[in-house]
């Protein structure tokens, strides 16, 4: 069984493979962002990643990817629950998101469209939310309760 390991990548330079196979932004990436990816590998091999920063009370989930040889066997369902788990355990109330390619794959996950201008001002400086790449992407958020 494959079971998402909570810890850094297993390289820079793996990670940035990963998100241009699937397409994301990689070229914004430092050594320092890899401590909020938790990782899915199996022999060594990096087969999935999501990571979650946070901002007071709210999460900013990206950088969900699966390597394309390895998807519809759950992983990216099982790694944004990883993520929706630390979030809850942070003490996060909202989780938002970009995508431009899965919108339909996180509605099934209880994530809803928002208008960018109802982000909270710490999402709305977030690096990929002021990136020009991202202009038509779907912003998501969802609501979690977190741990008591």
């Amino acid at each position: 069984m494959i079971t998402p390991t909570s810890r850094h990548a297993l390289s820079l330079d793996a990670m940035a493979a990963l998100l241009r196979a699937c397409e994301l932004p990689s070229d914004d990436l430092t050594p320092d962002d890899l401590a909020v990816f938790d990782i899915v590998e199996l022999e060594g091999r990096l087969l999935g990643t999501v990571a979650l920063e946070t901002v007071g009370k709210d999460g900013w989930l990206r950088s969900l990817a699966v390597q394309p040889d390895a998807r519809h066997q759950g992983l990216g369902k099982m790694l944004v629950s990883q993520a929706e788990a630390r979030a809850r355990a942070a003490g996060v109330t909202h989780i938002y998101l970009l995508t431009s390619t899965a919108k339909d794959f996180f509605a099934k996950l209880g994530y809803h469209s928002i208008s960018r201008s109802d982000a909270p001002e710490g999402i709305r400086a977030n690096r990929q939310m002021t990136a020009s790449c991202c202009a038509c992407a779907a912003f998501m958020t969802k609501h979690v309760e977190p741990n008591p």
